[in-house]
């Protein structure tokens, strides 16, 4: 007897499996998943899944899109062999929302249009307006003649417009951002979504056969050859060194330079508890926030008594009670203490002598 989970297959939202489709006798609904998402789902004769109205609506609306996508590529290609740049006829359930748009465009290049005669010569004005009051009596073919117009007119330089220092990170920031998220494709090995420019590196990871960098100086073994690099001058070599320009630091990896700028030479809290949103400069800081306020969990349990400790330089500092250890030395007087500040407090007292 066939057995049935009632959430979806999907969303893993609960469901009443006589109100949702069955992916087991679905065969488009399986197959569309296939496609979309990479995911095999109904695999199991034996197991019945199921799929909610909401991920069947989405689901169909990427389909769709898909669909419309490899139609639009191909016309698009006989377009580019055929020479042709006009727009085509959109379908007539959408012609009203295409018309609006394509109306929407071609007011704003008038007006764009229309500044530029306004900055150039005087002589030029007439056939601005002519230009313009074209866009409005016509209702196809507006952009055309506008172009058309533009390049019979003479080229005018522009001044740039000046920009100050606040604009430039702010839109350098807006600029890659959007360009990151644009062009983020997924791995069908693992699912990851990764940069198109980082998907040829990333699939590496998956080649059992992959080509291994060596450390000449320990045998651990690269993929990378940035991360290579890294590791050998970080642990071994230590040629080169960044240095911090406003407080002299130096680290010998660049990643960590970085995150000492941010953290320390910034107003920047990058790093937020998923608990209470209170957020921090570095994430060691946010895990160590975790650990102490929100976490119930104290894995450091003492040998010697029933006393435990959710880290482990507080289990070290008691475990020295019983053992004896004094690690930390003076250097005036040779006494020894458990504890580093211990040292520091007991060196003020040598200041009196």
């Amino acid at each position: 007897m066939a057995s049935s989970h009632k959430v979806c297959r999907l969303c893993l939202v609960g469901i009443d499996p006589q109100e949702v489709s069955q992916l087991n006798s679905n065969q488009q609904l399986t197959k569309s998943i296939l496609h979309i998402t990479g995911i095999e789902v109904a695999s199991d004769s034996g197991q019945h899944e199921y799929l909610c109205n909401r991920c069947e609506s989405e689901l169909g609306q990427c389909v769709q899109f898909r669909t419309t996508c490899i139609h639009n590529n191909d016309i698009f290609k006989k377009m580019l062999h055929e020479g042709k740049t006009d727009p085509l006829p959109v379908a007539t359930q959408q012609q009203e929302n295409v018309e609006v748009e394509f109306l929407k465009v071609e007011v704003d290049i008038a007006d764009e249009f229309h500044e530029k005669q306004s900055n150039s010569d005087p002589q030029d004005n007439d056939d601005g307006m002519d230009s313009h009051s074209d866009v409005e009596n016509e209702d196809e073919g507006l952009i055309e003649p506008m172009v058309e117009e533009k390049v019979k007119e003479p080229r005018t330089r522009k001044k740039r417009k000046s920009k100050t220092d606040n604009d430039v990170p702010k839109t350098k920031k807006s600029y890659w951002k959007s360009r990151k998220n644009a062009h983020k494709v997924q791995c069908q090995q693992c699912g990851a979504m990764i940069a198109h420019y980082n998907l040829k590196s990333h699939q590496e990871i998956h080649n059992p056969n992959r080509r291994k960098l060596t450390c000449p100086h320990c045998p651990k073994e690269f993929i990378c050859r940035k991360t290579y690099k890294i590791h050998v001058n970080a642990i071994h070599t230590q040629e080169i060194k960044y240095t911090c320009d406003k407080c002299g630091k130096v680290y010998l990896r660049p990643h960590s330079l970085k995150e000492h700028i941010l953290a320390s030479h910034t107003d920047e809290k990058r790093y937020q508890c998923k608990q209470c949103g209170e957020r921090f400069p570095r994430s060691a800081m946010r895990n160590h926030h975790e650990k102490k306020v929100h976490s119930t969990a104290r894995p450091f349990a003492c040998e010697y008594c029933d006393k435990t400790f959710k880290f482990k330089t507080d289990f070290t500092v008691h475990t020295r009670i019983h053992t004896g250890e004094k690690p930390y030395k003076c250097d005036i007087c040779g006494k020894c203490f458990n504890k580093s500040y211990n040292v520091v407090i007991h060196k003020k007292s040598h200041r009196n002598d």
